[in-house]
């Protein structure tokens, strides 16, 4: 099969090459001639060079209207596998040499650093995002990229106590499926989920996959939130209306404040997964160390009415295991800081814009990157 670009002012040829697969017999024709049944012409519906007959005795594809398809159609994808395209984004830009610190860790790290203010770095974190995978993406790039001297772990007091893996909230354990099995092939003590779903389409003559990494990498290169994808929209609303944080009442901030903290205080009973992420954490520490790779713990800031009702143990366990592994790590510790404020604040325990400028701004105070 040869595919025929018809040329026409209103056609891009560029485009069209840029669309088709690369092993493809490409020519370009100013008029149909020989052409056989199996062969395809892509052409501009602006084109009225050919008649209603000879229309029906080619296969044509209109430009126009494919690149419409394929564009909602990888737009559809995109949005299905949000984290997994970030991540897959992410991990490209750390295994650049130029790229010396990796930041990583649960959403506390998504929220709360700023990236573009550190143009070394590169942020891992993700939503949900336990030690266990917060260490795989530290391992993927470290085999590729041996420059890296820094890591900065956000996390929370009680993120000793999170496997993902072990949830019972199918959609949380869709970020596994979604995002860590594709990338990693790991499942880590995940033993039932489904599988990720994938919309694009199938075709033997468009090169869909080039046409979504061109366009997700576009996309991302203004970060995860962005003006397509507003911070907004990525809040933990568990309260009862529309409003933004910042529109609540202080009543409806208390009431999702004591709520959010609640239901992170039922992680106390996960002990089985405390110990072992003290172990993992032990590793960690130790392959930092044989690397020189200098390891700085932050504890994200959270709102008052979050901190108020989280368990006080949580902090407790949270240094006893730290200090029992390497007392000299640096920790740098914001959790009841009250220089942020309400405006600060995504929801009840993640930061806003404002506060993310804030966090990363005190951190490259205290830590010389």
């Amino acid at each position: 099969m040869t595919v025929f670009i018809k040329k026409h002012p209103a056609l891009n040829v560029k485009l069209v090459r840029n669309i088709l697969k690369e092993d493809l017999s490409i020519q370009t024709i100013t008029a149909p001639d020989k052409i056989n049944v199996s062969d395809v012409i892509i052409m501009s519906q602006k084109d009225k060079s050919l008649s209603k007959e000879e229309m029906n005795n080619y296969n044509i594809i209109f430009l126009e209207d494919v690149v419409g398809r394929i564009q909602e159609n990888v737009w559809q994808e995109i949005s299905n596998n949000y984290d997994y395209y970030y991540m897959k984004y992410q991990l490209s830009k750390a295994i650049n040499s130029q790229i010396d610190m990796i930041i990583t860790g649960s959403s506390y790290g998504l929220f709360g650093i700023k990236e573009s203010m550190l143009p070394n770095a590169v942020n891992l974190s993700l939503a949900s995002q336990d030690l266990y995978y917060a260490v795989k993406g530290i391992e993927y790039v470290w085999n590729i990229n041996k420059n890296i001297k820094h890591i900065v772990l956000c996390a929370s007091y009680y993120y000793f106590y999170s496997d993902l893996s072990k949830v019972s909230n199918d959609f949380e354990i869709q970020r596994i499926a979604k995002v860590y099995s594709p990338i990693f092939d790991d499942r880590h003590n995940c033993y039932l989920m489904s599988q990720r779903k994938n919309i694009l389409y199938k075709s033997d003559i468009f090169d869909i996959e080039s046409v979504l990494e061109r366009t997700a990498n576009s996309f991302y290169a203004n970060g995860y939130f962005n003006d397509n994808a507003p911070r907004c929209n990525f809040a933990t609303r568990i309260w009862q209306s529309d409003k933004a944080w910042k529109e609540l009442s202080y009543e409806e901030k208390a009431v999702a404040g004591k709520q959010r903290a609640l239901s992170h205080n039922k992680s106390l009973k996960h002990i089985n997964s405390l110990l072992a992420n003290a172990e993992l954490f032990c590793r960690f520490v130790q392959f930092c160390r044989n690397r020189n790779i200098a390891l700085t713990i932050v504890v994200a800031p959270a709102s008052k009415y979050y901190v108020k009702h989280i368990a006080p143990q949580f902090k407790e366990i949270f240094y006893e295991v730290v200090n029992s592994i390497d007392s000299s790590l640096k920790i740098l510790d914001y959790s009841n800081d009250e220089s942020f404020l309400d405006e600060d604040f995504n929801d009840m325990d993640h930061l806003s814009d404002s506060g993310a400028i804030k966090l990363t701004n005190a951190i490259t105070r205290e830590y010389t990157i």
